[in-house]
């Protein structure tokens, strides 16, 4: 609903960043632009009757995803076994943390989105000043930033979920940039971590997670791993780095991110039952909605979202999950393989160093190990 008031709200929020030779076409284009999307919402309705509600993918096409576009070394209900035993760990270990810091008051909210802007500068900081003291992970000095900015008024008009600019080929010395809200007392699930202590969002979606590791895959000289985009590894690598950083203390020093951080483990274990069984009909999008409302728990809206998403994109949100099992699996393959040689550092900087590769290439790459690789064909 509203269509035709959103295209002219957009076409004159970015009327004044268009050249003068431009904006005459822009304002002209959103009419034309609302009147195409009125009719096809109204064609929609009309048809919707006869339409088929969310059509499930099913089982086999869902396993054959992920082996040979995804290349992961396991079958879905493998997945949601393991999914199922992370999330139940995760859910232990909020209980321990729950109960050893009872009594810790939490963290406020910030009151503007200056003072969120403020935060978020310091998270990046210390994460960067952690990766290099620990030596986990070295951080190139031309490494862009993490940094948050208020909502555009071009992006508000059709603003949902998260809005982000994480990467540009065109100007790669860009910082990262999360769009945001002011800050009101009823955040959903993401907007409170961000408007408390933003260090948990940093590591998946900045350093040393996705913005990092993209940049650093844009700067590899072979241009099959520099060109070809790998969800299993870049979701992978921004999952795992939030239990890595936790077990080596990054969150030391603040309970209730800790507690965050368990809490995002579970949702992403979930998101691997809440996506098999969206994909395979096993649940409906309300059905996964209440799954995780109750089992995060999180809001319902950002429930819904994230069960819609699933029933949008089959296979997406199980790379999170999936993608961390194979680089510690990968992890524990080369620990073996190289003894008292291993170290933590050189994994690093191999993983974020190899382009967009899957982890079960990496495996036959470094090890020489093809069984993972036999298998997907």
């Amino acid at each position: 609903e509203g269509i035709v008031g959103k295209c002219d709200g957009l076409g004159r929020a970015l009327a004044p960043r268009f050249a003068p030779g431009d904006r005459d076409a822009l304002l002209e284009a959103a009419p034309k632009a609302a009147k195409a999307l009125d009719s096809y919402r109204d064609w929609l309705r009309e048809g919707r009757p006869t339409m088929a509600g969310v059509v499930p993918i099913g089982k086999e096409k869902y396993d054959w995803m992920l082996r040979r576009i995804l290349m992961m070394p396991f079958a879905s209900d493998e997945l949601v076994a393991m999914a199922t035993e992370d999330w139940r760990r995760a859910e232990v270990f909020e209980a321990y943390e729950n109960h050893r810091n009872a009594a810790t008051a939490a963290l406020s909210i910030a009151a503007s989105i200056e003072e969120q802007q403020r935060r978020a500068v310091e998270a990046d900081d210390k994460v960067r000043r952690f990766l290099v003291e620990r030596h986990i992970l070295d951080v190139p000095d031309w490494m862009p930033r993490f940094r948050l900015a208020p909502l555009p008024d071009y992006l508000d008009v059709f603003s949902f979920g998260a809005e982000i600019q994480m990467f540009s080929p065109s100007d790669p010395t860009a910082d990262f940039v999360r769009f945001i809200r002011p800050p009101t007392p009823d955040l959903g699930f993401w907007g409170r971590i961000l408007a408390t202590d933003p260090r948990p969002v940093v590591v998946h979606e900045g350093i040393p997670g996705h913005a990092f590791h993209l940049r650093l895959i844009d700067r590899h000289p072979n241009p099959i791993r520099r060109h070809h985009y790998d969800g299993g590894l870049v979701e992978g690598i921004g999952t795992y780095v939030e239990e890595m950083l936790l077990q080596q203390g990054l969150f030391d020093d603040e309970p209730e991110l800790r507690r965050a951080i368990y809490q995002m483990l579970k949702l992403r274990a979930l998101r691997v039952i809440l996506d098999v069984n969206v994909s395979t009909g096993r649940f409906s999008i309300e059905d996964g909605a209440r799954f995780l409302s109750a089992n995060v728990p999180m809001d319902y809206p950002t429930a819904f979202e994230e069960a819609n998403w699933a029933a949008a994109t089959p296979g997406q949100n199980a790379t999170y999950f999936a993608g961390k099992a194979a680089i510690m699996r990968l992890l524990v393959q080369t620990r073996q393989a190289e003894g008292d040689r291993f170290d933590l550092h050189d994994f690093h900087t191999r993983l974020w160093g190899a382009g967009g590769v899957p982890a079960t290439l990496l495996r036959w790459e470094w090890l020489g190990q093809d069984a993972d690789v036999r298998g997907l064909w």
